[in-house]
């Protein structure tokens, strides 16, 4: 194909049946004495540049519509398209002009043509039915003036160039768009990559700040933050409120007799079986050490108890595998609420709790107790010891 700074193409195919008017066409195109006879005109279309110079076309003869197709096709496949064509309206036996040229732009849509005409075959209005319009295609009467042909020839393979130059420079223009859009598409996708990170970075940093490392639960501030939201909202609209305050029976003996490891292990497991046993908008969290609070929203001294003692039985429905061993873990959880007392706060109900979970551990461990007031306590539930079912652990908690 021609680029760029390449020189021009003047390729110009003849497509007549008559060797009389090829004869004439490469007389007026080829012939170097013919040349000076467009420079002088040629200065007014195209400027002096164009017109200094001496034009030399390159012309090619076919003498049917067929030959003229198999030409096309050819230069087409060698990367040499002709320019134009000056094509012959009536070539009998085969194609005339007009089915000649539909073929030709099959192959070529670029191909600009002349059409020569010295009899009124097809009128205007037709041919544009049948070529559509003219900015591929033009009329030359004959007998034809060698001045019209040459400038016909200058002024359209030109424009073929111009045309080709710029489509090549809108190429250009599009790859050089396309290679920024995907550097830009790279930057964003990068920039979202990095904006990710630092997202998950940060939810990171949240869940580290918000949650307890080894349960997974909310941590001591942040169960705390919830609780007073929660019991706020209770008052607000008001309707009771509870807490239990767990405590899992002789840790410091698992701490003592396996190792802190095996402690982990132990609260990890306990914070799973404290998260099964509540509703599913109860909230529970690492209070401190082995100790966890369960907020328990929009409950009654009933209910809360009964979630307590579900969370107590789910411990023991599975021994705790600490390494190759097994071990029964208790808990001891002390169970509050606020109703029927609307002067009650936050700190009251906490000590409730906790008065109620050190009766429980006082009763014997591995039960539940209710406490409606400081001065008011009831032992409820299973007290089998842990220390029964744990033997070799000494010590206390």
């Amino acid at each position: 194909m021609y680029k760029l700074n390449e020189v021009r193409n003047r390729g110009i195919l003849v497509i007549d049946d008559n060797d009389a008017i090829h004869e004439d066409f490469r007389k007026i195109l080829t012939d170097r004495a013919s040349r000076s006879a467009v420079n002088d005109s040629g200065a007014a279309f195209f400027g002096e540049q164009l017109a200094a110079n001496e034009l030399t076309f390159e012309m090619d003869s076919a003498f049917q519509g067929r030959e003229g197709l198999e030409k096309v096709s050819q230069a087409i496949q060698d990367g040499r398209p002709y320019a134009m064509a000056f094509v012959d309206v009536r070539m009998p036996p085969g194609w005339n002009g007009i089915e000649t040229i539909g073929h030709l732009w099959k192959v070529d849509p670029d191909l600009l043509v002349v059409i020569c005409t010295a009899y009124n075959d097809y009128n205007w209005s037709e041919m544009e039915d049948q070529l559509g319009s003219m900015d591929r295609w033009l009329i030359l009467k004959k007998p034809f003036d060698n001045v019209e042909v040459r400038q016909l020839a200058a002024s359209l393979t030109e424009k073929w160039n111009l045309t080709q130059q710029a489509r090549l420079k809108m190429s250009e223009v599009e790859q050089i768009v396309e290679v920024r859009t995907a550097k830009l598409q790279r930057e964003i996708a990068e920039r979202k990559k990095c904006e990710q990170k630092l997202s998950d970075a940060k939810d990171a940093l949240q869940y580290q700040a918000t949650h307890d490392f080894v349960t997974g639960l909310w941590n001591r501030a942040s169960i705390y933050e919830a609780l007073e939201k929660e019991f706020a909202r209770s008052q607000r609209q008001g309707v009771p409120f509870g807490i239990a305050l767990a405590d899992i029976d002789y840790f410091k003996r698992v701490n003592d007799g396996y190792g802190h490891q095996a402690g982990d292990v132990v609260l990890r497991d306990v914070a799973e079986r404290l998260q099964t046993s509540v509703r599913p908008y109860d909230l529970v969290g690492r209070y401190g050490g082995e100790e966890f609070l369960i907020v328990l929203p929009g409950c009654r001294l009933p209910e809360a108890f009964a979630v307590a003692e579900r969370a107590r039985d789910q411990m023991l429905r599975a021994p705790f595998g600490i390494g190759d061993e097994s071990l029964m873990i208790t808990v001891s959880i002390g169970v509050t609420t606020s109703e029927d007392d609307e002067t009650v706060d936050l700190d009251s109900l906490i000590q409730r709790a906790d008065s109620a979970l050190y009766e429980a551990k006082r009763a014997g461990r591995n039960c539940v107790v209710q406490s409606i007031n400081p001065g008011q306590s009831l032992p409820h539930g299973n007290r089998t010891l842990v220390s029964g079912l744990v033997s070799g652990l000494h010590g206390s908690s």
